[in-house]
């Protein structure tokens, strides 16, 4: 649950893994995929889900739009067929997000389902996904920007994507080209906006601008403040909790364009503006096919007790 301090301090459900996507192309493609992984007795399940869904994102990319070589890599396989002959492959459930010449635009249907290996001496647990959706060759180098989650504010000494209750957040973020930046967190049936900070407001309450070269520190006072017409007590501090569950993981979404974009529609809920994830879906899907310079980065980060 998010809840606002009178300090201002919002508290947060977040949590681990990292994949980035990047809106480069022209025209969309209808593209189809799938995943396919086995259970193991070390997996949280939201994570697990999560996984297999970006796995078959990567999988029908990857086979409608190809990827870039990697060099040192175990990505081509050599399988030998009936005849005995020998067959180069790739294993595209090794593949990033980066490493693929398409990018995610829409999802049209997704289906995850549970598969049980029963055969004599062999029960397995496996986890499928089968997606289909609008996908969009990349045909230009996208912008290297970089956004790190700390644990304190000082980005040498904590960066990590594993947290404890009570942790603070903060969040690195550094840009070669001067552009636009939202954050965006989804917690269950919710995705809060967490930054434009909640006070803030003009165009800084659409999408915030940010300058090439500079190194932010968000969610922090001890930098002071970067945004003309806001003071230190705008600034959104967090702080991590479980809500007393053992371990929790969320996903937070740093969105980034060379131009200026308008936010979605929006509820409020003690102080804290939001949206559903549907709607957020279908707002970001709508932004990318008009913008192909908005980049998408999605930061899992686990919350332990």
């Amino acid at each position: 649950m998010l809840k606002k301090k009178c300090t201002p301090k919002i508290l947060l459900l977040l949590a681990a893994y990292l994949v980035a996507t990047t809106v480069f192309a022209q025209k969309t493609e209808k593209v189809k995929g799938s995943a396919k992984m086995q259970v193991e007795d070390s997996h949280c399940i939201g994570e697990l889900k999560a996984m297999i869904v970006q796995q078959a994102q990567i999988d029908a990319l990857a086979k409608k739009f190809g990827t870039f070589v990697r060099q040192g890599t175990d990505l081509s396989l050599t399988n030998k067929n009936a005849n005995g002959e020998t067959k180069s492959t790739t294993d595209f459930s090794s593949l990033s997000f980066s490493e693929v010449k398409g990018e995610w635009v829409k999802t049209i249907d997704k289906n995850v389902k549970w598969v049980l290996d029963d055969r004599p001496g062999e029960k397995k647990l496996w986890i499928q996904c089968d997606i289909i959706g609008k996908g969009r060759e990349i045909k230009s180098a996208k912008v290297a920007f970089e956004a790190k989650t700390l644990k304190c504010d000082e980005p040498e000494k904590c960066e990590t994507t594993n947290f404890e209750e009570n942790d603070q957040l903060y969040l690195q973020f550094k840009t070669p080209v001067k552009g636009f930046v939202n954050i965006f967190m989804q917690e269950g049936d919710k995705v809060y906006r967490l930054f434009p900070y909640t006070s803030m407001w003009g165009d800084y309450d659409n999408s915030v601008p940010v300058e090439a070269d500079k190194e932010y520190i968000l969610f922090s006072t001890k930098y002071g403040n970067y945004f003309k017409g806001t003071t230190l007590r705008d600034i959104d501090e967090l702080v991590l909790t479980t809500m007393g569950r053992d371990r929790i993981f969320n996903r937070v979404y740093i969105l980034f364009s060379e131009k200026h974009f308008k936010k979605p529609i929006l509820e409020q809920e003690n102080g804290i503006k939001y949206l559903s994830p549907a709607d957020f879906q279908k707002w970001l899907s709508d932004n990318k096919s008009v913008d192909e310079t908005l980049q998408e980065e999605v930061l899992y980060i686990n919350v332990k007790k």
